[in-house]
């Protein structure tokens, strides 16, 4: 249960906090260098660039090594994992919040009702 609690929630809670971070830190560094070149220092920006390199190398290096862990597997879809870091995830952090929170509303969702209408008529033979 640990497992399932730090994988699957938390860490998947966290991880669009890490793509904000960083987009966060280029637009707050732009403006900076705009605002004061004369005071301007790239370091910070450098440090969260390099974490996120790191970040990405772990996420891609898990998915390399899954690859090569299933012998069957297509090589030809390795590139499509950079496809998926900057594209599917980002559906996956919507999706994966969303679940959160309304679990985390709990009573309050209810099931719904679905509205019976008959308007299916019978297949002739």
């Amino acid at each position: 249960m640990p497992q399932t609690w730090l994988f699957q929630f938390l860490l998947t809670a966290i991880a669009p906090l890490v793509d904000l971070a960083l987009i966060w830190q280029i637009v707050s560094s732009g403006l900076q260098l705009l605002q004061h070149q004369d005071q301007y220092d790239p370091d910070t920006l450098r440090k969260v660039v390099a974490y996120y390199l790191i970040f990405l190398v772990i996420d891609l290096g898990s998915a390399t090594l899954a690859l090569m862990m299933e012998r069957r597997e297509k090589w030809r879809l390795a590139p499509l994992l950079l496809l998926q870091r900057f594209g599917y995830r980002q559906l996956m952090y919507w999706v994966v919040l969303k679940a959160l929170f309304t679990a985390a509303i709990g009573p309050l969702v209810g099931w719904g009702k679905l509205e019976r209408k008959a308007t299916v008529g019978a297949a002739s033979a």
